[in-house]
């Protein structure tokens, strides 16, 4: 007695339409990105023909868990950092002048500003006063940035690279052998199971005893191994200035991490 419902689409182009306006706009059948002219879809469908076709993959467990435990690792030092334009004129020629969009202005940076943020445990040991610097004409902001980067990360290197011992009282080691749970992912110890069994977990930056972990779970617990740089809106505007200036630095482009969050 099952019975299904069909609905014929006569006009995917009408089906995907988000406004009310009677604007026509042609979408592909494999991405649905919508474009304004047809030549416009027509120029797309090669290329998007070399890659699969986009769903939405639902995850099979019905319940989704907190696994990333070695983003509960405090970060001992990261760097916030700026930078400042000032919006210049672009000349026009005789080319871009019967152009649709003509390029009338564009953002320079003039200079920026950054700061090191150290944890209490290094904030004695190494200078972090606020780092201003201004263009004297050069033109390379960007490439001054990256450069004083590096030399950031080749100063603080050895806060990264710390590796103190345990200390524990013996309170904490009463309190370890009486827990019953690991103190990451809240699963209780079960004995005779390698990655289960109860260990000691504890910061490798200050040596303080932190709780009694799963054996994987520790593992999975680990060290930072970079400094993070901290901008706001680095994706939407400061990223269009630095890429260029990392291309000419680094050979690999390919592991840089963004996150894009919008506060």
């Amino acid at each position: 007695n099952d019975t299904t419902h069909f609905v014929l689409v006569k006009s995917l182009n009408a089906l995907l339409r988000r406004d009310n306006t009677r604007r026509t706009k042609h979408y592909c059948e494999r991405c649905f990105h919508g474009f304004d002219e047809a030549q416009n879809l027509e120029k797309h469908r090669p290329s998007c023909l070399r890659f699969k076709p986009q769903g939405i993959k639902f995850p099979e467990d019905e319940y989704l868990y907190f696994k990333n435990y070695r983003k509960m690792v405090q970060c001992p030092v990261y760097i916030v950092a700026d930078f400042e334009c000032y919006v210049k004129e672009v000349p026009q020629t005789e080319s871009t002048e019967f152009k649709a969009t003509q390029k009338l202005k564009e953002h320079e940076p003039c200079g920026y500003a950054y700061k090191v943020v150290l944890s209490e445990e290094f904030a004695g040991d190494y200078d972090s006063e606020l780092v201003v610097y201004r263009d004297s004409g050069h033109g390379k902001v960007a490439e001054s940035f990256i450069v004083s980067l590096h030399e950031e990360a080749e100063r603080l290197a050895p806060i990264l690279e710390t590796q103190k011992e345990m200390e524990l009282s013996p309170e904490q080691e009463l309190a370890h052998k009486a827990a019953t749970v690991c103190w990451l992912c809240l699963d209780p110890f079960i004995v005779g199971d390698e990655e289960k069994k109860k260990c000691h977990d504890h910061c490798h930056y200050t040596g303080k005893y932190l709780g009694a972990a799963h054996q994987n779970c520790n593992a999975e617990r680990q060290k930072n191994t970079r400094i993070p740089v901290v901008f706001h809106n680095l994706k939407g505007y400061d990223a269009h200035m630095l890429i260029k200036a990392l291309a000419k630095h680094e050979d690999d482009l390919s592991d840089i991490r963004i996150t894009a969050t919008t506060m």
